[in-house]
């Protein structure tokens, strides 16, 4: 079996040379995770990062994230 997981939710962000992924996918045991993936044109390629959260660790991170956004407005 293949390790790559489908997403059961994605979603792209174009953002000039950069695409931010949102893909949220299911291990083998069902527990869901979050990746966020960014590509970018880069030196006549592509260069691709990527982070996993993991669902016991959503609220922390949604939460710190939320935080960040609400200073920045």
């Amino acid at each position: 079996m293949s390790d790559v997981k489908k997403a059961i939710l994605s979603k792209a962000v174009q953002a000039r040379s950069r695409t931010y992924y949102f893909d949220v996918k299911k291990t083998v045991k069902g527990n869901k995770y979050l990746t966020i993936s960014e590509t970018r044109k880069r030196n006549g390629g592509v260069e691709k990062h990527m982070l996993m959260v993991f669902e016991d660790h959503f609220e922390n991170f949604f939460k710190a994230f939320n935080e960040i956004e609400a200073k920045l407005q």
